[in-house]
């Protein structure tokens, strides 16, 4: 894996750094749910019907007073379900 740094996002960066913390949380959140469409659309174009693994720990996120830990749950639920829509995608090929 070769990694490169990038100055747009750098900047990028800089700017979510500066974020409060809630916003910070949200762009995350909001992250991670685009990646699963995206991953949940790929699979789809290939032609698999594939379920997305889901767990109550990201509704909590949802609710009035969330926690870090519910929050760190939630990431925690959104990334294993991330690896298992990948797994899906390259499955067979």
């Amino acid at each position: 894996m070769e990694f490169v740094e990038d100055n747009l996002f750098n900047d990028y960066v800089e700017k979510y750094k500066n974020l409060p913390l809630q916003e910070k949380k949200d762009l995350v959140e909001k992250e991670l749910e685009e990646l699963l469409a995206v991953l949940n659309a790929l699979n789809e174009k290939k032609g698999k019907h594939v379920k997305t693994l889901f767990n109550r720990e990201i509704l909590d996120l949802k609710k009035s007073g969330a926690t870090e830990a519910d929050f760190v749950e939630a990431v925690f639920v959104y990334t294993n379900a991330i690896k298992e829509l990948i797994a899906d995608l390259v499955k067979d090929q």
